[in-house]
């Protein structure tokens, strides 16, 4: 090592005796040049530094004994080495790293003729103003070229068509305008391409069409569109389209209007997208779709003024985002936003008032973005905007008509779909005619007139009047309202400053009776403060939460409302009829509450109050059954005799004092059938019906409810009482049963308040009579209807006794006689109208 020294020149006896030197050190002296055979006795020399000497020019062949040589560096020379000797690293086969910054200007083609060997080429920080073709024609194993920081204004197309192997290129901070279409053909393997600071304009479609192991790429600092490959409407990709392994694209400093859709649909293992300080205008939901989640995408200091979340909401519900944990993130800081309506949803996004959903798509970092327009937003910090406040014109520019009344400001409001407008001091007399926002997919109007010499307000059939919700009104001549001023919408009404002096009663009432109002303002109004005023002190007083400004409405006497009673403004008489008209206000709301409560719980009502006792003439029977023999005529089946017999005749007969009805015991003997049912429905008040699954299968409860049925619907009185008893199944029910059941209601057996509604259901005029006899059951169950054991003769009277009215079969064939004879000499049949019965024929139905 030799550096650090005042060496000015050297000769190949000063290495006389050291052939076996291989690295020598120069560094730091004041060469000026060698000869040509100083290195001739140095046969292994294999590294060689000359920085910082003064070199004018180096000899030819200076390294033709020093085939092993295989780093040369020469860097910061102090003096201008513009060129090199032809062939100056010619046939160097071991040579691999040659780093030069020496101000070279040019280069000669043969440089590296036959050093196919060399791996790394550094000659950055030249002046070089072109490199020839034939520079890298036998370098087939070179991974690294720097040639940044020189002054390169072209490339040729083939320079790099031998250098498959290249992996890092360094083109940057050079005078390139363009790049040749095939430049980078041949470099299949390259991965780190830099062209950074130049001047590049344009970039051919296919320039990267075979450079597809490209992960880095730096062209920040040109000026580059890429809108001369969009060709028409249709958005196309830019050059980078094909690199679905580039992981960084730094575009920084140039002149990109837009995100191109290959961005975010191609390059899927993007990480870091640099668009900072382009000319960017707008951002909308359609710029989030990037397919690479992990991917930073940098776009401050661009000119976006329009940020447009629209639709943001559902875009992200339809994302598959389960398992996300890394997501798209939009650095945006130093934008000249225009705080507008269309920002209402990004600013919604910043203050994280959207769906989260959308925080699995997007991360916002807003740094200090802040708002550039209009004056009333300028410098806020866009995430403490108020949605509220972000406006846009109604009409624009372009509109070719013009929807906003002459005189007024419309604008729209999009947080909530509003549309504001103002026609505040316009020297109106009266309020035009207003749009009407749902043409517009907007919801209500937001009004303000103030400071006007309007003296009405318009009816709300008045075309978009209907729609207002906000109407500001103050400082007007406005002397009186109707209802039919009042939207019915309506939440807040402004009226202070005009000419009020009366609000009728009407008007306080559909106050009260809205449900939108929720604010409203009087004061400065010369309010009369009279009888007449008494409504609008208890409507201010009651609803101070509505009235804004309570504690300063005045009458025009200077006394404040909220501090009066009714004497101050009121006589006793008028306060009396007033309290007697509350009291009779009242008084109808509780009879309308009672009367609601008796509409639904009617029945139980009626039975408790004629359980008590409780106003009994309101229970007695019409004119219609007064004569009649029975309370009531019970139609059961016999297979039921045991719940009548057991339970029901004992309860209503001796319990309750209800005189029964019961065919076994109180049917004529002999008599027809038929004849004995309608007289018995006939002769009671009531019919009850035993309806259990035997009474479904009888023939006679068929036919014994259809005479009760019949009866009442001629009478137009209800008579029949249903009582279901078991499981009944309508499928094979009587039509008209099956009609009645579906249509009335009935008591079901182990209804807590069975005895009670029954009891209700049979209320009369009780006769105090006991039943006509004691209620024996039959010990037989026999499958003999037991409605036919009454022809059997009798010595005597037979026991009272009830029986269901079943139809089953009988053991023995029924015929009817005629002139008192049966056909054949048979037993069996019918007797003047009575039924005769031989229990040895054959088993058939009745």
């Amino acid at each position: 090592t030799l550096w650090t020294n005042t060496i000015q020149n050297l000769t190949k006896d000063a290495f006389r005796g050291i052939e076996f030197l291989r690295t020598l050190d120069l560094t730091n002296n004041q060469i000026e040049t060698f000869h040509p055979d100083v290195f001739d006795l140095l046969p292994n020399l294999s590294e060689i530094y000359l920085n910082k000497n003064n070199f004018r020019e180096l000899p030819s062949g200076l390294f033709k004994n020093n085939r092993k040589l295989s780093d040369f560096v020469l860097l910061y020379n102090q003096k201008s080495l513009k060129d090199l000797p032809s062939g100056f690293f010619a046939n160097l086969t071991e040579l691999k790293r040659v780093y030069m910054r020496c101000d070279l200007e040019a280069l000669p083609s043969d440089l590296f003729s036959g050093s196919e060997n060399l791996q790394s080429i550094d000659l950055s920080n030249n002046k070089l103003v072109s490199v020839p073709k034939e520079l890298l024609a036998s370098q087939r194993n070179l991974k690294t070229i720097h040639l940044s920081f020189n002054k390169l204004a072209q490339l040729d197309g083939g320079l790099f068509s031998a250098s498959e192997t290249l992996i890092e290129l360094y083109l940057n901070n050079n005078n390139l305008t363009y790049l040749p279409r095939h430049v980078f053909n041949s470099l299949h393997n390259l991965e780190t391409l830099y062209l950074n600071n130049n001047n590049l304009r344009t970039i051919p479609m296919d320039t990267f069409g075979a450079t597809k192991s490209l992960k880095v790429i730096d062209m920040s600092n040109n000026v580059l569109t890429f809108m001369e490959n969009q060709q028409g409407p249709i958005d196309l990709s830019s050059p980078f389209q094909r690199l679905t392994k580039l992981e960084r694209l730094n575009l920084s400093h140039n002149h990109i209007l837009k995100i191109f859709p290959d961005w975010m649909f191609n390059l899927i293992k993007l990480e870091f997208l640099d668009l900072s300080y382009n000319n960017i205008t707008l951002l909308t939901t359609n710029d989030l779709q990037f397919l690479s989640r992990n991917i930073k995408v940098y776009l401050a200091h661009n000119q976006i003024t329009e940020i447009s979340m629209h639709g943001i909401e559902p875009f992200a519900k339809e994302q598959d985002t389960s398992g996300t944990i890394e997501v798209p993130t939009l650095y945006l800081d130093g934008n000249p936003l225009v705080c507008n309506c269309v920002l209402t949803d990004f600013v919604r996004l910043l203050r994280g008032e959207l769906d989260p959903v959308v925080g699995r798509i997007v991360k916002i970092e807003p740094g200090k973005l802040s708002c550039n327009g209009p004056p009333e937003h300028v410098g806020k910090l866009a995430v403490n905007v108020n949605p509220h406040e972000l406006f846009c014109d109604y009409d624009t520019d372009i509109s070719q008509v013009k929807r906003c009344p002459a005189g007024c400001q419309c604008l729209v409001r999009t947080a909530d779909y509003a549309l504001l407008v103002n026609c505040s001091n316009a020297g109106l007399s009266t309020i035009p005619s207003l749009p009407e926002p749902t043409h517009s997919s907007l919801k209500y109007i937001i009004l303000y007139v103030e400071n006007n010499s309007i003296t009405r307000l318009p009816k709300i059939t008045d075309i978009g009047y209907d729609k207002v919700r906000y109407l500001y009104a103050k400082n007007n001549n406005i002397t009186n309202i109707v209802a039919d001023n009042l939207p019915p919408q309506l939440e807040s009404l402004d009226l202070r400053r005009n000419n009020m002096i009366h609000i009728n009663e009407t008007v306080l009432r559909a106050f009260n009776n809205t449900i939108t109002l929720r604010n409203i303002s009087l004061s400065n109004n010369p309010w009369k403060c009279n009888c007449d005023a008494l409504s609008l002190m208890i409507y201010i007083q009651s609803q101070f939460k509505k009235v804004n400004d309570y504690d300063y409405i005045e009458c025009s006497d200077g006394q404040k409302i909220n501090k009066m009673v009714p004497g101050d403004i009121c006589t006793d008489d008028v306060q009396a009829i007033v309290a007697l008209s509350i009291t009779l206000a009242l008084l109808g709301i509780l009879i309308g509450v009672v009367a609601a409560l008796y509409y639904k719980y009617q029945q139980e009502i009626k039975i408790w109050m004629y359980w008590h006792n409780i106003c009994p003439f309101i229970f007695n029977s019409d004119s219609l059954d007064a004569n009649k023999k029975y309370d009531a005529f019970i139609s059961y089946s016999h297979k039921d005799e045991d719940f009548v017999a057991d339970t029901l005749v004992p309860e209503l007969e001796f319990r309750r004092k209800f005189n029964l009805c019961i065919h076994r015991r109180d049917w004529t003997v002999g008599d027809f059938i038929p004849d004995q049912i309608i007289r018995s429905v006939a002769e009671s008040r009531r019919t009850i019906i035993v309806l259990s699954p035997n009474y479904v299968e009888s023939v006679w409860g068929t036919m014994e409810f259809r005479a009760a049925h019949h009866t009442a619907v001629k009478e137009n009185v209800s008579r029949v009482i249903v009582i279901i008893y078991g499981d009944v199944n309508t499928q094979n029910m009587d039509s008209e049963l099956k009609s009645y059941i579906d249509m009335n209601t009935y008591i079901k057996w182990g209804d807590p308040w069975f005895w009670e509604r029954l009891h209700y259901a049979l209320r009369t005029i009780k006769t105090g009579k006991k039943g006509a006899g004691a209620f024996f059951k039959t010990s037989s169950k026999s499958t003999v209807d037991d409605k036919l054991e009454l022809i059997h003769p009798s010595p005597m009277t037979p026991p009272h006794a009830t029986s269901p009215v079943d139809s089953p079969k009988l053991n023995g064939s029924i015929s009817y006689a005629r002139n008192g004879k049966l056909p054949n000499g048979g037993l069996n049949g019918h007797v003047n109208g009575a039924f005769i019965i031989n229990t040895n024929s054959k088993q058939s139905d009745v």
